[in-house]
C-alpha cells in the first residue's frame, strides 16, 4: 500500500515544555483517520508538523516519501483550519470566488480563469450542493454551508490527502452528521485519505478505518477491526 504520511519518532516541544514524545504512524493511500483526544493534546501540532507548518525537534515528517521541509508538491495536499466562529455577513466574497481561490496557485495570481476552471468549480458546487449559493456572500451562508464552502476549496487541486481540523464544531448536530456524511463520501467514492482532528468521535466512527489517541504526549494507534474499537469512539 503507497504510504502518504510517515512520522518516525517525531518529538515537539514549545519551549522546555514538551507536548509531543516519540510519535510514529503511517497513513496509507485511502485511509480515513480520526485523530482524538483532550484540549491541549497536541493535535493541531501534530497537523502544522505533517503540513511541514513547524518543524520536529527530533525524528522525521515525510509527506509521498519526501521529507515535508523539502517537499513542494502542495497541490496533492489539502487542508481545512479550525473554525473561529461565524464569519461576519460584510465578508465581500462570494461562494465561488472563495473557492476558486485554491486555483491561482495554478493559473498566477492576477490571470484569468479558464473556461476549464470554471467547470471544475461548477461541477465542486454541484458535488457540495451549493450551487444555488454560488454568488451569495460567503458570511451570509450558516455555519454548516461555510464549511462546506471550505471543504469545497481544498479539494480544487484533486488533492490526494486533506487535513481537517475540528471540522464539525461549533455546528448543531444535525449539520455535523451531515459534514461527516459528505467527508465519508469523499474518502469513499473519490478515493481522498483523510486525516481528521475531531470531538466527536461518535458520529464518524462508523466511516474510519483508523483511530489515533493522542494523550499525555503519546500516541495510541488503532485499526478498525481492533478489539474494543467502537468503545474507543466514546474517548474524548
Amino acid at each position: 500500500m503507497k504510504q502518504i504520511l510517515e512520522f518516525n519518532k517525531v518529538s515537539f516541544s514549545y519551549g522546555d515544555k514538551p507536548l509531543l514524545r516519540e510519535i510514529s504512524f503511517k497513513v496509507a493511500k485511502g485511509d480515513f483517520v480520526a485523530l482524538v483526544g483532550p484540549n491541549g493534546s497536541g493535535k493541531s501540532t501534530l497537523l502544522k508538523l505533517a503540513l511541514g507548518i513547524l518543524k520536529p525537534q527530533q525524528g522525521t515528517v515525510k509527506l509521498f516519501g519526501q521529507d515535508v521541509c523539502r517537499f513542494r508538491e502542495w497541490s496533492r495536499v489539502g487542508y481545512v483550519a479550525q473554525r473561529n466562529g461565524h464569519l461576519n455577513p460584510a465578508f465581500p466574497a462570494t461562494v465561488e470566488e472563495v473557492i476558486a481561490l485554491n486555483l491561482y496557485g495554478r493559473v498566477g495570481p492576477f490571470r484569468r480563469l479558464r473556461q476549464c476552471h470554471r467547470n471544475k468549480i461548477k461541477e465542486v458546487l454541484k458535488k457540495f450542493g451549493l450551487e444555488e449559493y454560488s454568488r451569495s456572500r460567503l458570511g451570509n451562508l450558516s455555519g454548516g454551508q461555510q464549511q462546506k464552502v471550505f471543504i469545497a476549496r481544498a479539494l480544487m487541486n484533486d488533492p490526494e490527502i486533506v487535513f481537517l481540523d475540528e471540522p464539525a464544531t461549533g455546528l448543531d448536530r444535525q449539520t455535523q452528521e451531515q459534514i461527516h456524511e459528505l467527508l465519508g463520501r469523499l474518502n469513499q467514492e473519490m478515493g481522498i485519505t483523510l486525516l481528521v482532528i475531531t470531538h466527536y468521535p461518535g458520529l464518524i466512527a462508523h466511516k474510519v478505518n483508523r483511530l489515533f489517541c493522542l494523550e499525555n504526549q503519546r500516541l495510541h494507534v488503532h485499526a478498525g477491526t481492533d478489539t474494543g474499537y467502537e468503545e474507543l469512539f466514546h474517548y474524548h
